[in-house]
């Protein structure tokens, strides 16, 4: 395991590299050696803390490189084409609505990547779902290496870095941007988009010993509705 003078150290060589390629237009490779630094620098970052003030201006930079990424990643936005969309209508207290389910088809081998816009991540039960839509993605999306999470800054951080490594122990980096979002959006390696009205959060309240406690199938659900777009680049 590197110590961590040694992610330190990769970390600042990497964001240098980025910023090279930033000033030299070369946005695609900046934006992901902006995402390598990020994450050797949270990972740095878990071995300071008895060092809460150097921690605190770490924190601030690691934020600037998040925000040039994300400024970055929308330059390089292209104009697409729906090729096909559909609903997908959620019934109140409807059932057979896991995220395996609503997922079905759309996961598979080609999927690198997947970008998720979910505001509002700050309660237990808000994680739990995050927690079992990337089950989702880990057991559907084989080649799965990265996850680009925006969500809101009062969301739980210390909930989403557990995450972050537990994905990393399967080679997939968890790159969470906080910024004041409110609407909710998955892309499936930007081509596949689902907008979902009520996000990751679709699932009601139940006892903690009946049916659905698990198996999210079984999971009554709130009225809601889904749409999902098949896309091209346009020409």
């Amino acid at each position: 395991m590197a110590t961590p003078e040694a992610l330190f150290e990769e970390a600042r060589k990497t964001l240098h590299i980025a910023a090279r390629m930033d000033s030299e237009n070369q946005y695609g490779s900046a934006i992901d050696n902006y995402i390598h630094g990020i994450t050797l620098l949270m990972k740095y970052l878990e071995t300071m803390k008895s060092k809460p003030l150097e921690a605190s201006k770490l924190e601030i930079q690691i934020d600037t490189y998040m925000k040039r990424a994300e400024t970055l990643k929308n330059l390089l936005k292209k104009p697409i084409v729906v090729e096909s969309a559909y609903q997908r209508i959620i019934e109140e207290d409807s059932v057979g609505h896991s995220y395996e389910n609503i997922f079905k088809g759309l996961l598979n081998e080609k999927i690198t990547f997947v970008k998720i816009e979910e505001p509002y991540l700050e309660h237990v039960f808000q994680m739990f779902n995050l927690v079992r839509f990337c089950e989702t993605l880990v057991n559907h999306a084989p080649n799965l290496k990265k996850i680009f999470l925006t969500t809101k800054p009062t969301s739980n951080k210390t909930g989403i870095q557990e995450l972050s490594r537990s994905l990393a122990k399967r080679n997939i980096i968890l790159t969470p941007v906080y910024s004041d979002i409110h609407d909710r959006e998955i892309r499936l390696d930007d081509y596949v988009i689902v907008k979902m009205g009520r996000g990751l959060d679709i699932y009601k309240k139940i006892d903690q010993f009946s049916l659905g406690a698990c198996d999210f199938n079984m999971r009554p659900c709130r009225s809601c509705k889904i749409e999902i777009m098949k896309t091209t680049p346009a020409k």
